[in-house]
């Protein structure tokens, strides 16, 4: 009677789940932080190395580089550690302090500078390694800015990888495409006015999302710049300036039919200071600055090569730039300094980036009437940005 009431119980469901404790768990190896901050996500990776209670290793940002951790422990179920970052010149201190659970994720908080920076969840990285997907690419260089294209890598079930890359000097395959699980290296062959010149990449996987290393020319190996590439979001902006097809107008240029773009009228139906007409009836020259008032659409490439969509409301007091940058989850951000010299703008905001409250500058220049087009850079990153007075961009 005894047995089978045993195994009534057990097949009814009512057992104790297994839990896993801190002796269970080995920290060596990859594990996937996900920082949760105001409705936004970013992920991490850390590469742990257990001694005992001691924990060292790596903070890895697909972002902006990989950072040492300091100082970690791992006791009685609690794991902490402490990463200063370098983040623009200035140095920050990240503090994560997570409870380890039955189902082995640890769940805590994350700390910048004391500052609350968002909730952790940590995961051990059990994927296996891969170079596989579409990439965002920076080869840097001594002589100018970097270079940024697509590199797409795909592999057959023979195990045989194949790839091109995109940028605005075309679409080229890559060439001796090889990846050991941790090490990448291919071949790109381009054409200086009839003379096919050989480039080589060779770079090391950082997690899941980060590439790092060197490109040089295979005939003059000491020519070339170092290299990175960071995990592309699917169907996001990653390539600035990219080719649209033919006969395709750019993204942004098109509005709705019979609708005057947005940020057009001034005050009660006034036009703009500068559109009206001076003495005798002739008009006066509009205002390059007035072109910008208004509300824009806009698509900013963020860390990591994905795309997110801002609204942003320009006004203007005395030449100065005033407004807003509306973020997708709905916070909305004061413009604090801004600028315009001829069809160019200049303005400033703080924004939350990677947990921290930064201040960001955003440049952008008027491309015909009704886009803009430019850049932002903050503590040690950068991306591109374009903005529409149509909601479609």
């Amino acid at each position: 009677m005894r047995v089978f009431l045993a195994a009534a119980f057990v097949l009814s469901g009512f057992v104790t789940p297994v839990s896993v404790s801190a002796e269970e768990v080995k920290l060596d190896g990859t594990w996937v932080i996900t920082v949760e901050d105001r409705g936004r996500q970013r992920d991490y990776y850390l590469e742990l190395k257990q001694d005992g209670a001691k924990v060292g290793g790596t903070f890895i940002s697909p972002r902006s580089g990989s950072f040492a951790i300091k100082e970690g422990t791992f006791q009685k179920d609690v794991l902490k550690l402490v990463v200063p970052r370098n983040l623009g010149g200035a140095e920050r201190i990240f503090e994560i302090v997570a409870k380890l659970g039955a189902d082995g994720v640890f769940n805590g908080t994350l700390t910048v500078d004391g500052n609350e920076g968002g909730g952790v969840v940590i995961k051990k990285d059990n994927s296996k390694p891969t170079a596989v997907g579409r990439w965002l690419a920076r080869a840097g260089s001594k002589d100018g800015e970097p270079l940024q294209s697509i590199i797409e890598i795909t592999e057959d079930k023979e195990g045989k990888f194949s790839g091109r890359s995109l940028s605005d000097s075309g679409d080229f395959p890559l060439n001796a495409i090889k990846f050991d699980g941790k090490k990448l290296s291919y071949t790109l062959v381009l054409d200086f006015g009839g003379e096919k010149v050989s480039f080589v990449v060779e770079a090391e996987l950082k997690g899941r999302f980060l590439l790092s290393g060197k490109w040089f020319d295979k005939a003059q190996p000491d020519f070339g710049g170092p290299w990175t590439a960071n995990r592309a979001s699917a169907g996001g902006r990653e390539a600035r300036g990219g080719r649209r097809p033919e006969g395709q107008r750019p993204e942004g240029r098109e509005r709705p039919e019979g609708q005057r773009p947005e940020g057009r009228e001034g005050p009660e139906g006034r036009r703009p200071e500068g559109g009206g007409r001076g003495e005798g009836g002739r008009r006066r020259p509009r205002s390059t600055a007035a072109a910008f008032v208004g509300k824009w659409y806009a698509d900013v490439e963020m860390p990591g090569g994905e795309s997110q969509k801002f609204v942003i409301s320009f006004g203007l007091a005395e030449n100065k730039v005033t407004g807003s940058v509306k973020a997708p989850d709905g916070s909305s951000f004061k413009i604090i300094s801004g600028s315009v010299e001829e069809r160019k703008i200049t303005f400033k905001i703080n924004y939350s980036l990677d947990g921290v409250d930064t201040e960001v500058e955003l440049e952008g220049e008027l491309e015909g009437r009704g886009a803009i087009k430019g850049t932002w850079g903050a503590e040690g990153e950068e991306g591109g940005w374009k903005a529409s007075r149509a909601r479609t961009l």
